[in-house]
């Protein structure tokens, strides 16, 4: 029988909620993943992302959930090429 990765908890949620920074958010998106060996939850996309508490939470801080596409330069800048409304 293959292992199955638990759903995002109720507890997780409230984690996001009280996210005050990116720092904060990353380190909850870390504490989140560990559990499941590095992944997401199954239920994320519609739970964090679609009902749009991810959004809510990242723009309470001047954050927002678009996708950058880029490069690293030589001094470890990272240099956008592309950006992608989510």
């Amino acid at each position: 029988m293959a292992n199955s990765i638990p759903n995002i908890t109720d507890e997780e949620i409230e984690l996001l909620k009280r996210c005050k920074s990116d720092d904060d958010w990353n380190k909850a998106c870390f504490d989140i993943k560990r559990p499941r060996n590095g992944h997401y939850p199954p239920d994320w996309w519609p739970k964090v992302k679609l009902s749009g508490l991810m959004d809510q939470v990242l723009n309470s801080f001047g954050a927002d959930s678009d996708i950058r596409l880029g490069s690293v330069n030589e001094d470890g800048s990272f240099k956008v090429l592309r950006r992608i409304k989510t």
